[in-house]
Formats: structure tokens, C-alpha cells, sequence
């Protein structure tokens, strides 16, 4: 069961997905003093990959455009962090 679970393809309705996405959003903007600007950057590619792949989930074009609100705001956080 165990095994199952980790292997099986993450549900974009169960939350997790989009609440890990948001943490490492947060985990970048954590490192924003410079002092390791390869993991901010890695962390940034992770979470946009996450985000997205939430997005994809959506199942109509309202619920897209719902999301993509979402993931504007995480782009808007982590463009910040590169000027």
C-alpha cells in the first residue's frame, strides 16, 4: 500500500500537490539574501514545474482561469526575488 502510494501520480484535487507547490514558493522567497542563489533558483523551476501541473488539472476553462490566478501570484513572488 505504502508502495502504491508513493508511486502513484499526485491527485491535482487533493490539495497536496498545490500546498507543496506553495511551499517551496515560500522556500525560494527564504533565501532571498543571496547567500545560495542556485537552490533559490532550483526551488523557484520546482515549484513553477508543481504549479503547473496543477493547473493542468483543470477541467474547464472557469476553473482554469481560477487556478491560473494562483499561479500568476506564485510567478509574481518569485520574479520578485530575481530583480
Amino acid at each position: 500500500e505504502q508502495i502504491r502510494l508513493i508511486l502513484a501520480p499526485p491527485d491535482p484535487y487533493d490539495g497536496r500537490l498545490q500546498n507543496l507547490a506553495g511551499e517551496l514558493v515560500d522556500l525560494a522567497v527564504g533565501r532571498s539574501d543571496g547567500a545560495d542563489l542556485e537552490a533559490r533558483r532550483w526551488l523557484g523551476r520546482r515549484a513553477l514545474d508543481l504549479w503547473y501541473a496543477w493547473g493542468a488539472g483543470a477541467t474547464s476553462g472557469g476553473e482554469g482561469a481560477a487556478r491560473a490566478t494562483s499561479i500568476r501570484a506564485a510567478e509574481a513572488r518569485l520574479r520578485a526575488l530575481a530583480e
